[in-house]
C-alpha cells in the first residue's frame, strides 16, 4: 500500500490510505478519504456525500438517498416506494419527496406519505 514518490524521494502510503505511525499504511475507514499519497490522517466526507473503505474521494449521494451527517460510509434511502429527492447530495430525510407519478396525500405526516396518481382511461 505504498508508492515511491520522486518529489520526496521516499515511499508513501497510496491515496485512500493513511500512515499508521509505525511505517505501515491502513485504508481510510468508510466515510473518510485521502486524496493524495502520503496522507497522515483521512478526512471525513461532508454531509450529502459518502465513501467506502479505502477511498480517494467522497461521492455525492444519488437521487432517492441522503447522508445526514459527515463521515457516512453509505447513503440512507428515502422511506417508502415512491420517495425520491430533488437533487443528488441530499443531507436530510426532509429532502425526500414524492416521485413522478405520485403525490403527497397527507401533509401532516413526517416523512410524507406518497400515493400513486389515479389512472384514467
Amino acid at each position: 500500500n505504498k508508492e515511491y514518490v520522486e518529489a520526496t524521494d521516499s515511499c508513501l502510503c497510496v491515496a485512500g490510505h493513511h500512515s499508521t505511525g509505525d511505517g505501515g499504511c491502513s485504508p481510510c475507514a468508510g466515510g473518510t478519504y485521502a486524496a493524495a499519497a502520503g496522507t497522515l490522517t483521512c478526512s471525513a466526507c461532508e454531509a450529502g456525500k459518502y465513501s467506502p473503505e479505502g477511498s480517494k474521494s467522497c461521492t455525492f449521494c444519488p437521487l432517492g438517498t441522503y447522508a445526514s451527517s459527515e463521515g457516512m460510509s453509505e447513503c440512507t434511502s428515502c422511506p417508502g416506494g415512491y420517495h425520491t429527492t430533488q437533487a443528488i447530495a441530499s443531507e436530510s430525510i426532509n429532502d425526500c419527496i414524492c416521485g413522478l407519478g405520485s403525490y403527497e396525500s397527507d401533509s401532516s405526516t413526517s416523512p410524507v406519505v406518497c400515493t400513486a396518481c389515479p389512472t384514467h382511461s
